[in-house]
């Protein structure tokens, strides 16, 4: 069974392949997706409830007020679970810039 997550982001894929498509002579366009793989692959290494709400709040585009209500957490939460989730793009990217 595919998580949530994952999911969403082939959700996420699936509505830009188009737009990837008709634009892949354009290199900032393909830089601009592998870098939304790059960030997606350190957010998937995060908690559950890091990923649920990430994925809310940015794929699903609830508001924080929605994401507090559905979830039945704080505003706290919802900002220490971006925060979690920034550290992780940014590691991940630090990472495969040493790679790279």
């Amino acid at each position: 069974m595919m998580n949530v997550f994952k999911k969403e982001y082939a959700l996420f894929l699936l509505k830009n392949i188009l737009y990837i498509q008709q634009n892949k002579e354009k290199p900032e366009i393909v830089k601009m997706y592998s870098d939304c793989i790059i960030a997606i692959s350190g957010i998937e290494k995060l908690d559950e409830q890091t990923r649920v709400i990430v994925t809310d709040v940015y794929f699903k585009r609830y508001t924080w007020q929605e994401v507090m209500e559905k979830r039945f957490v704080s505003h706290t939460t919802i900002a220490r679970c971006r925060k979690k989730a920034l550290n992780a793009v940014m590691h991940e990217f630090e990472t495969n810039r040493r790679i790279a």
